[in-house]
């Protein structure tokens, strides 16, 4: 974003050359009439140094005006140099707040708080991004393809989600695992439904997929950019990269979620090391899904054994009875939150369901270690 000055600002110095131009005189030569020392002339023509009356007096004598001449144009100059600069302060800050949710930073501790001083907040800015000066011009073709499942989009800033995606990378530098191995990782995937049913399984199989090569953690999502997570490749490390962002804190969702990035895993990223699958709104369903989403939510639901739930599964839409939920989780062997999320999603079970409370919160599934500072 460019800031435009509508005018010059005249100081005294400018009319200070003009005058010696149409006189045919040197600084030189006004430094020798007047006895003011040549390296202050140069301060005051380039309107550096403020005039004072003194100053003003002899000036006066030396072009024959009035004191109050230089006076009133380097007050007026300093004046209107302090307006230009509030200007471009307001500016660069509206800038800065377009691009990125500041607060929303500030609150997760990404930047530090700035204390109202513009120095400090460009500071902040610059060292996050990486940057020699304030210019976001790199976010209007970022190059990033933005997955939805829902049109109703309106309220999602691409510039904030950038900012999201810029600290995921940063934050995916911290992390060091085992070369990829995608035979291991592979048939991880395949055995996803065995992992939701253990005790422990959450935390286990984060940890395998670590084993298998592949980077994981948590990143909180940012305001206005209804991100679930992302896949990418680390070509520093030569690792693929999954974050979640746990905008939804359940259980079904993150298999969900974490099935869907690891389909952008096994099929897109190793082939498109340059890209990156950023996801958004995937609690919805099916709506507006270009053909690497569905592939990635293909991926998903024969590893979370979506048809068989959908074939199988009978359960009454208003009301329906835990036994008969329990029953399912054992003889499909998949938990009974992600059987209820898929029938919920699917529209089999109303979302309002006395069951919800089988859908975990996963505050205490995770260990620490997974959450980006």
């Amino acid at each position: 974003m460019g800031i435009y000055k509508p005018f010059i600002n005249i100081g005294p110095g400018n009319v200070i050359r003009e005058e010696l131009e149409s006189r045919g005189w040197s600084q030189k030569t006004l430094s020798d009439i007047t006895g003011i020392p040549n390296t202050r002339l140069n301060k005051i023509i380039s309107n550096s140094e403020t005039i004072s009356y003194d100053r003003a007096k002899i000036l006066a004598l030396a072009f024959g005006t009035s004191p109050q001449l230089w006076i009133n144009l380097d007050a007026n100059f300093r004046l209107r140099q302090e307006s230009l600069k509030e200007k471009e302060q307001i500016a660069v800050k509206s800038d800065i707040f377009l691009h990125m949710p500041i607060r929303d930073m500030i609150k997760k501790s990404w930047i530090r708080p700035y204390m109202n001083s513009m120095k400090k907040l460009i500071e902040e800015v610059k060292k996050f991004w990486g940057m020699d000066k304030i210019d976001f011009s790199f976010m209007e073709s970022p190059g990033i393809q933005v997955h939805y499942r829902s049109r109703k989009t309106e309220r999602y800033n691409s510039y904030y989600a950038q900012t999201w995606l810029r600290k995921a990378k940063l934050c995916s530098e911290n992390y060091s695992v085992k070369s990829f191995d995608r035979r291991k990782f592979i048939a991880l995937a395949n055995s996803i439904p065995d992992y939701t049913v253990r005790k422990d399984g959450v935390a286990e199989f984060l940890s395998e997929l670590n084993a298998c090569g592949i980077k994981i953690f948590i990143l909180h999502h940012l305001e206005k950019t209804f991100t679930d997570g992302v896949a990418f490749f680390d070509k520093k490390s030569e690792n693929p990269v999954i974050v979640l962002t746990l905008r939804y804190n359940r259980l079904d969702n993150f298999w969900f979620t974490l099935s869907h990035e690891i389909g952008h895993i096994a099929l897109h990223v190793e082939n498109n090391r340059d890209e990156l699958f950023l996801d958004s709104n995937l609690d919805k369903k099916d709506s507006g899904c270009d053909e690497i989403e569905t592939e990635a939510d293909k991926f998903a639901a024969e590893c979370l054994k979506q048809d068989e739930i959908l074939g199988k599964v009978r359960l009454p839409k208003i009301y329906p009875n835990y036994s008969s939920l329990k029953w399912a989780e054992d003889e499909l062997g998949i938990h009974s939150a992600v059987i209820l999320g898929t029938l919920q999603v699917n529209g089999k079970v109303s979302y309002k369901s006395s069951l919800n409370c089988l859908k975990t919160k996963l505050d205490d599934l995770i260990p620490e270690k997974y959450f980006a500072a």
